[in-house]
């Protein structure tokens, strides 16, 4: 076959009414024409037929009774020969010049159509996708709502959460370690409370207006009032603990991580620790020696008391840490989180109008090769 084609980056032949013929995809050149050339013999002198035609360029090679068609770009460098064929789309070599260039340009069309579907199908499937996404950011208020959409973030996130988590823990700890030391103290009230009704009797029983029978009836009191003490000491207790029979130490956990505790300790508070176990108020002389020890009880139950208030200022200002960290953390925590409602919501918009665009796009393209397989009727 004799000839030229200004044509490359050929796409060659569908399957269509038994015509079989390789297929190659074209360059990123854009062709702007159709071109048709060819050699005859006689008085078929080489002939250009040139047809604009957008995105795209078709040729047809004719030699005596063979025909080929094909699509490519202009560039004159790129010229790659195509194995025509006698029989098939573009007809008999009895047919028409016009009547095989009608087939072969409707041919073209339908490549075009085909390829301008599978595009759209794609798009279509793109924004489909992309609007999904938006709906399921905007229903959980999450702009990360799997590994996919950012793995970086979720694995930051999930560290943030778990500090998070922590430190509400150690929040709710201190508070737990605030009411035991309230416990303890509210128990160190009564006993002083006791401790300084003793001291009010053995007072009255040093006076010289009393009998020592009248001594005796005092002292029942006071005995009644050890007797108490003791009661208080064993039995005021903490989820199980007992706090005044001994001194105990509890460590507080007031941190996410291992090794963050306030240790809170109680001392004993019986009658015995307190020396007032055998106080006895019979005699003037054993009635002042009750004021004595009765003096260093209350001395001592004061600084225990004093000790428990130091321990709950410190849980309480660990808890306003607490807090505040936590506050902080989950602020952070959402900045990678969270969704951003506008963005998002300009964003769900955007992907719906492309979604119907390209839906309504695609049905057009999906009746184009209809209208040109008409041509061939």
């Amino acid at each position: 076959m004799t000839g030229s084609m200004r044509v490359g980056s050929i796409a060659e032949g569908v399957r269509m009414t038994g015509v079989n013929t390789p297929v190659r995809e074209p360059t990123a050149e854009v062709p702007t024409q159709i071109e048709w050339t060819g050699h005859g013999e006689g008085d078929d002198r080489d002939r250009e037929t040139r047809v604009p035609w957008g995105r795209a360029a078709l040729y047809k090679v004719r030699s005596r009774d063979r025909y080929g068609i094909g699509l490519g770009s202009e560039r004159g460098q790129d010229r790659w020969p195509m194995t025509p064929w006698k029989e098939g789309l573009l007809g008999e070599n009895s047919d028409s010049e016009s009547q095989r260039m009608s087939r072969a340009f409707t041919m073209f069309m339908y490549l075009n159509a085909y390829r301008a579907t599978d595009r759209l199908q794609r798009k279509l499937k793109s924004s489909s996708q992309e609007l999904g996404k938006a709906y399921v950011r905007l229903a959980s208020g999450y702009r990360i709502n799997g590994a996919s959409d950012d793995a970086a973030g979720l694995a930051v996130s999930t560290r943030m959460t778990a500090q998070i988590r922590g430190l509400n823990q150690s929040a709710r700890n201190a508070n737990d370690g605030i009411s035991l030391v309230q416990v303890a103290e509210g128990a160190l009230v009564e006993t002083e409370a006791a401790l300084q009704r003793m001291r009010e009797l053995a007072v009255q029983a040093v006076s010289g207006t009393y009998t020592d029978s009248d001594r005796s009836d005092l002292n029942d009191e006071v005995s009644a009032l050890i007797s108490e003490i003791t009661r208080i000491s064993t039995q005021t207790t903490f989820n199980g603990a007992v706090l005044m029979s001994s001194t105990m130490t509890f460590d507080i956990q007031v941190g996410a991580d291992v090794g963050q505790k306030i240790t809170v300790s109680t001392a004993a508070a019986g009658a015995s620790a307190l020396g007032v176990n055998t106080t006895s108020i019979t005699s003037v002389g054993l009635a002042s020696v009750a004021i004595t020890k009765i003096d260093a009880a209350i001395a001592r139950v004061s600084d225990m008391r004093a000790v428990l208030g130091v321990q709950q200022n410190r849980l309480e200002a660990a808890v306003h840490n607490l807090s505040s960290l936590c506050a902080h953390t989950e602020v952070a925590r959402g900045r990678i989180m969270d969704v951003d409602m506008a963005q998002e919501t300009a964003n769900l918009t955007k992907q719906s109008i492309l979604q119907q665009t390209g839906a309504a796009m695609l049905a057009q393209a999906n009746q184009q090769p209809q209208l040109l397989l008409g041509l061939l009727r």
